[in-house]
């Protein structure tokens, strides 16, 4: 009987014993989650400096940069040069442009009289004679900075935009320096007929409303033959 009474406190005290130890790890557990509302925050990422955007005059040079690249003018100092001609031909050679587009607009308007379109013709012809002189003699500052005439590709390539010698400008300049059909496209300001001071536009041919209208051919469509069985 004494012995049973002495298993059965061991018992308890065995229960007892595993309960403590199973509330001291649950315990243990519970503190080791870590708090959701005081968690420390993550540390966010540095904000990278947004690049700032080319305005369309830097988007320009920095194309006719990379051909005169491709043309063979590497040096910085070079590339200063010509592109700082290009971009003074092209303003200096605006007012003439201008001059032409105002002659083509009252031509196109043809509200004026011939009086009128004459002493705008007029006007249009003494600013090309006089601007002439003025090109003279940025070619001849050019060519003293860098002389262009020992540089076939890049003297030829001026002509061809129209801010160099007596040629018609080309708004699309080919060449074989760079990739595609029309790399050299980048270096002709479109549509700028800038070396005679021609406006943009001239050159194209209105037809006539009242010429008759080509006839169109008399093309008989084939007969189709019976099929042989």
């Amino acid at each position: 009987m004494k012995s049973q009474s002495t298993m059965g406190r061991a018992q308890l005290i065995y229960v007892v014993c595993a309960f403590a130890l199973a509330s001291v790890t649950f315990i243990s557990s519970a503190q080791a989650q870590p708090d959701i509302f005081n968690a420390p925050k993550a540390v966010n990422p540095t904000n990278r400096a947004v690049g700032r955007q080319l305005t369309a005059e830097e988007r320009v040079q920095q194309r006719l940069r990379r051909q005169l690249q491709l043309l063979g003018v590497n040096q910085t100092a070079t590339q200063d040069v010509l592109l700082a001609y290009v971009d003074s031909e092209t303003k200096a050679r605006q007012a003439v442009t201008d001059k032409g587009r105002e002659l083509q607009r009252v031509l196109t308007a043809n509200v004026v009289s011939n009086a009128q379109v004459a002493a705008l013709l007029n006007d249009y012809q003494a600013a090309i004679e006089e601007d002439k002189v003025r090109r003279v003699k940025a070619q001849q500052e050019l060519i003293k900075a860098v002389d262009v005439t020992k540089i076939p590709k890049v003297e030829a390539t001026l002509i061809l935009m129209g801010v160099y010698g007596e040629g018609p400008a080309l708004g699309n300049l080919t060449t074989n320096a760079g990739r595609g059909r029309n790399a050299g496209a980048a270096l002709a300001p479109r549509g700028n007929n800038v070396a005679q001071g021609a406006p943009r536009g001239f050159g194209q041919v209105t037809p006539d409303p009242n010429s008759p209208k080509p006839t169109q051919p008399n093309i008989k469509p084939p007969v189709a033959k019976p099929a042989q069985i």
